[in-house]
């Protein structure tokens, strides 16, 4: 049989002993741990505060028991107990002052305070504030946390710089500001940036500078052109050649609290095979504009650019697939404008500006030019329903690198009378004062004034037409926009203008607005994104030129049209009078989900008085894009352009064929 060994008195005794004392260690340990944790997680007393419910029940009093409201002074009144402090109490506290109050009136009263909804008292609660997009209070929680109180406010506006936020929380010192990284918890999904809050916390969310929507998408593209005339030669003087186009292109769009912009941008390197202008060179094309609010609602600062290779003289020919940079020359125009907004009183609106327009011309024998201007406009605001006016003041140069400089400045108040709703009279009366043109009968000085109307039945029509003197000549101005349903826009406008043609590039660069549907920059009276072109030779000489627009655009189910057209006049100049019309159809149809079509035929008549020389110029082109992939698309386009003029060295046709690719990152 076996047994056991035998073990001395002491050995016996001090095992039990041992494993006695861990045992009672470990009790104690959990037993301290367990109240810690208590400690930790258990919930705040809840303090009643304004604008909670409570639910007051008397037993065995029905008519005393009631449903209360905590006025926002704090207190609450119930039958035979009135005015009575309830913010800031516990429930069970209410409870007896009332059992107090009402002891005077029963034996022995029970009352039960129950809170049916509320926020409960300051102390205790966690406030929103800044750019949350619902700025809230919400009532603490057990263990809430910071991720719980966003999304209860329903998240960051797209204006907060959620990374500069802070927890205000009170201590016994003060009040501390703790840092928190909302951008990077609730937009990237960073958990180690979420944390506990504490009764009474107030999240404050500031507005961000820069930060906003904004899209930035990087792209490339590159593309080959055959042309059987690159040179754009008369018959037996043709020539064959190849071009070559790549580089980067990036778009910008977006807006913030203090920004709204869009930035078009594109440089590519342009190698050419054949031709004058065979070699190397390189075709930038920029268009920007941008309001920043420096100081709210009071300082201002709009930006605008456009930099591109432009066609200078009207009389020139380019190509037909535009790949070459022959016949262009860098013109590059910006408008920096800071300005001043306030109120006059009660009865009035002034805004104080000052624009500095940079206009370079990479072409020698035209001149970079910067123009000062400086304005005062006070506007007559909302407040006028039926009568209202704005006076307009400013002063200008026109500071030239050849040549002399050319000063402005008039003033002028325009009045608005509204004879019934939609339909107003306008007028106007002013002077004005131009000097320093070379030629003497551009400078001058005199009264001006206007008369029209301008109408608007609803938001799919709009008229406005002016006519008077200005620019010491009549003149006649006017716009329309007409949308006929929801597929077709009509477009029409008429000005006259006596300006050089960098106030005319300047002039031009004030009509970029971004479009409120695809985000690019387009001018504002075609609606269309900015043309490069110049209509009429780009020239430093002042002339008096007169522009008649119009455009129609109508969308049929996969189909899109639009026709434009456009009728110009220039008189004066050092190449002569100009002359010309305009006409451009263009058709675009997705023939499936991954190619598009799309075809534009185009007539244009020029005429050149002092030259006794007339063009007619016909044009057509087609392309196919397919699309690759999400970022990456095929192209191929063909472009025809013909050319008859009664110079015969003028007259030309041309086949160009291109093929590429577009890429985005």
């Amino acid at each position: 049989m076996a047994r056991w060994p035998r073990r001395g008195p002491a050995k016996m005794h001090r095992r039990p002993l041992l494993l006695g004392a861990c045992l009672a260690a470990c009790l104690l340990a959990w037993m301290l741990g367990s109240r810690a944790d208590a400690a930790v997680t258990e919930p705040p007393t809840y303090l009643i505060g304004p604008g909670d419910s409570l639910e007051i029940t008397v037993w065995r009093e029905p008519e005393l028991s009631s449903a209360v409201t905590v006025r926002p002074d704090g207190r609450i009144s119930i039958p035979l107990v009135e005015d009575l402090v309830a913010a800031g109490k516990t429930p069970m506290d209410l409870a007896e002052e009332i059992e107090a109050r009402l002891s005077a009136y029963l034996q022995d009263p029970l009352v039960v305070v129950t809170v049916g909804s509320g926020l409960g008292d300051l102390r205790q609660q966690i406030r929103i504030v800044g750019e949350a997009a619902e700025p809230t209070a919400v009532a603490y929680k057990s263990r809430m946390t910071l991720l719980d109180a966003i999304i209860a406010a329903g998240g960051l506006s797209r204006q907060a710089d959620g990374n500069a936020a802070v927890i205000l929380r009170r201590t016994d010192e003060g009040y501390e500001e703790i840092p928190v990284r909302l951008a990077a918890l609730v937009r990237e999904g960073d958990s180690t940036a979420n944390v506990l809050l504490s009764p009474g916390d107030v999240i404050i969310i500031p507005e961000g500078f820069f930060t906003g929507e904004w899209h930035v998408t990087y792209g490339a593209s590159a593309s080959e052109t055959f042309s059987d005339n690159i040179d754009q030669g008369p018959s037996g003087e043709r020539e064959v050649g190849f071009v070559t186009r790549a580089g980067p292109n990036i778009s910008i769009i977006g807006e913030s609290a203090r920004v709204v912009g869009a930035f078009n941008g594109s440089l590519a390197g342009v190698h050419q095979i054949g031709g004058d202008d065979a070699g190397f060179s390189v075709d930038p094309r920029v268009a920007g504009v941008s309001t920043t609010e420096i100081s709210p609602d009071l300082v201002f600062f709009d930006l605008r650019a456009a930099a591109s290779r432009q066609l200078l003289d009207s009389r020139q020919s380019t190509s037909a697939s535009g790949a070459s940079t022959a016949n262009r020359d860098f013109v590059a125009t910006m408008t920096a404008s800071p300005y001043l907004v306030h109120r006059l009183g009660d009865f009035a609106d002034a805004e104080w500006r000052y624009s500095f327009s940079p206009v370079l011309v990479d072409a020698g024998n035209r001149s970079d030019v910067y123009s000062h201007e400086g304005r005062l406009t006070i506007d007559s605001g909302p407040d006028f329903s039926f009568f209202g006016w704005t006076w307009t003041n400013s002063v200008g140069q026109e500071v030239r690198s050849e040549d002399g400089d050319i000063t402005t400045a008039n003033t002028d108040l325009g009045l608005r009378y509204a004879l019934w709703q939609g339909f107003s009279l306008l007028g106007g009366i002013g002077f004005e004062y131009r000097d320093g043109d070379e030629d003497e009968d551009d400078n001058f000085d005199g009264i001006t004034w206007r008369g029209g109307f301008a109408w608007a039945p609803h938001p799919d029509l709009s008229l406005q037409a002016t006519y008077g003197r200005r620019q010491d000549d009549e003149s006649l101005d006017a716009s329309l926009y007409y949308r006929l349903g929801a597929k077709t826009t009509l477009r029409a406008s008429y000005a006259e203008a006596l300006e050089t043609s960098q106030q005319r590039a300047i002039s031009n660069l004030g009509r970029f607005i971004i479009d409120p549907v695809t985000g690019e920059v387009i001018d504002e009276v075609t609606g269309q994104p900015v043309d490069e072109d110049e209509l009429f030779t780009f020239d430093d000489e002042t002339t008096r030129t007169r522009t008649l627009r119009l455009s129609a655009d109508h969308r049929s189910g996969r189909d899109s049209f639009r026709l434009s057209s456009l009728v110009g006049t220039s008189e004066g100049g050092s190449r002569g009078d100009e002359e010309f019309y305009q006409a451009r159809l263009t058709w675009g149809r997705p023939l499936s989900t991954d190619i598009g079509f799309n075809a534009s035929a185009a007539y244009q008549h020029s005429d050149f008085e002092d030259e006794d020389r007339t063009d007619d110029t016909y044009s057509l082109s087609t392309s196919l894009t397919y699309l690759l992939s999400s970022d990456a698309q095929a192209f191929a386009a063909y472009n025809f352009r013909t050319r008859d003029s009664t110079d015969d060295d003028e007259s030309f046709f041309e086949n160009a064929v291109t093929v590429g690719i577009r890429i985005a990152f």
